[in-house]
């Protein structure tokens, strides 16, 4: 299966962060993704720039003009939807009337953290759980919205590597295998990496936990 990213589109992916740095930033970046925030006025617009292959999971509703040489569409897109897109050299405009807020993650060129035994085939989305909605899965990766009511906990499974985009505050308590417990106290938009484990975990806190996980099958 072919990477995601190559080490031009890393530096490709610099670009959008140059052209337009009043409405983008680097929101969370280790050795394996990189994610950029866009948040884009309404009239506003991203200059031609390219763009490899990446997922974009959106933090507003918005409307927006997307052009690129040969092409142009609008796009209305709602809170929390997913999707792929494959390299382009584009520019964007909101033509809506709010804030155009999404994430952009891509993946780096470095093979990540084996998996085995670990198996996305085993996992909360799988399972169908009433708490889990999957919002998009292709060969790349899976994107996941979880939703704890409290006092919730889940059963014991397996995560392969992923990042966990908490959408409200909330307080959670990680159990791994062995037992052990650690907790957490998340703020809306706090971003964590998590490799490969066995894990449950129980909602603490008074209020449901709203988080998104994106999980990388390569």
């Amino acid at each position: 299966m072919e990477k995601v990213l190559s080490e031009n589109s890393l530096e490709l992916a610099k670009e959008l962060l140059s052209v337009a740095p009043d409405f983008t930033r680097l929101y969370f970046e280790n050795d394996y993704v990189k994610v950029v925030k866009v948040s884009l006025p309404p009239g506003s617009e991203l200059p031609f720039h390219t763009t490899f292959d990446r997922a974009i999971y959106s933090l507003s509703d918005y409307s927006i003009k997307w052009m690129a040489k040969n092409e142009r569409r609008f796009e209305n897109w709602k809170k929390g939807d997913a999707h792929w897109h494959y390299k382009s050299h584009h520019d964007i405009i909101n033509i809506g009337d709010s804030l155009a807020e999404y994430l952009i993650i891509l993946r780096k060129p470095l093979a990540l953290p084996s998996f085995n035994p670990f198996d996305i085939e085993y996992d909360e989305c799988i399972d169908s759980l009433p708490y889990v909605t999957v919002k998009f899965e292709n060969d790349h990766l899976k994107i996941t919205e979880i939703t704890l009511a409290p006092g919730q906990e889940t059963k014991m499974h397996n995560g392969i590597n992923r990042l966990v985009y908490s959408l409200n505050n909330y307080k959670i308590l990680y159990i791994q295998e062995d037992g052990s417990e650690m907790m957490e106290d998340m703020q809306e938009g706090n971003i964590l990496w998590h490799d490969p484990d066995m894990h449950a975990f129980r909602n603490i806190g008074v209020s449901e936990a709203k988080f998104t996980m994106f999980s990388f099958k390569e």
